[in-house]
């Protein structure tokens, strides 16, 4: 049986766990699962298949108060630092992985304990900064020539829209919105228009289609083909990090989980800064 690291991580003035679970699969290759969170409850599960390798994955990313050592778990910030500190830890830990391979396909949901109502939160957030979330907040990539396609796709943002009556025979949801789209300017425009006139009730109106429009403007994120470079993360604010004996929950699994989508709640949390909570979204 091989050895489970154990270590307490501190950055930006918090407390975190970081258990390696390393173990060896019936080919003789040595993998391992690195969670990170709480005591009880782990908020990032990273997967390398080969520790002999310069890859691995980020199968799950969670919300949860209990993803650390004391106290709560801020929704926004808290979280936010949680990432940074998971990553670094990792390019600490694994100098030799190179590449963390994610499915870049966040939702948020449109209201807390629901999950009735979503939206893209990738869409939605190139529709603000032309980037998508991990993109904008931890510098995910795309192979060069996947990433030259990926920005030319966004230009039909702010080009004239195509008439409302060709639109809506493949999104018929934007029936009811015609005065607007007529007199808007630009994909980008419109949505706009859409997010301050329903202001809080956007995630309900345009979370039901927007990816679907986005898909018909011929826009691409090339979601299953991103990654971060660990070793890009900045060392976090007064970051340490020392091995414990202290029990720690779980962790390890010889289940491989492969990178899913990443589920993030609510957008009323989220408001203008889209910083929010992140929901589990487990491994199938």
């Amino acid at each position: 049986m091989l050895p489970v690291r154990k270590f307490l991580v501190k950055a930006f003035d918090k407390s975190f766990y970081c258990k390696v679970s390393p173990f060896q699969n019936y080919d003789k290759r040595i993998s391992a699962t690195v969670s990170f969170g709480g005591k009880d409850q782990y908020c990032i599960v990273s997967g390398i298949e080969d520790i002999t390798k310069n890859t691995g994955y980020i199968a799950n990313v969670e919300y949860n108060k209990a993803c650390v050592k004391d106290g709560s778990l801020v929704p926004n910030k808290g979280l936010s630092d949680l990432v940074n500190t998971c990553l670094y830890t990792l390019s600490k830990q694994f100098p030799d992985i190179t590449t963390l391979y994610l499915t870049d396909d966040s939702h948020i949901y449109c209201q807390d304990g629901s999950k009735t109502h979503k939206l893209s939160l990738a869409h939605d957030y190139i529709l603000k900064y032309n980037q998508t979330y991990y993109e904008k907040k931890y510098g995910a990539q795309l192979p060069a020539d996947v990433y030259e396609k990926y920005k030319t796709s966004l230009q039909v943002l702010d080009e004239p829209l195509i008439s409302h009556d060709y639109i809506i025979q493949f999104v018929p949801q934007l029936t009811s919105y015609k005065e607007i789209y007529n007199s808007s300017t630009s994909p980008r425009n419109f949505l706009q228009t859409l997010r301050t006139l329903y202001d809080d009730r956007y995630c309900y109106e345009v979370g039901p289609w927007l990816r679907t429009y986005m898909n018909n403007l011929k826009i691409n994120i090339h979601e299953k083909e991103w990654f971060i470079i660990p070793q890009n993360i900045a060392r976090p604010k007064n970051y340490s990090i020392t091995t414990t004996t202290n029990s720690i929950r779980g962790g390890g699994t010889r289940k491989q989980c492969k990178p899913k989508n990443f589920t993030l709640a609510s957008y009323h949390d989220f408001g203008n800064s889209c910083h929010g909570p992140w929901v589990y979204e487990p491994c199938a």
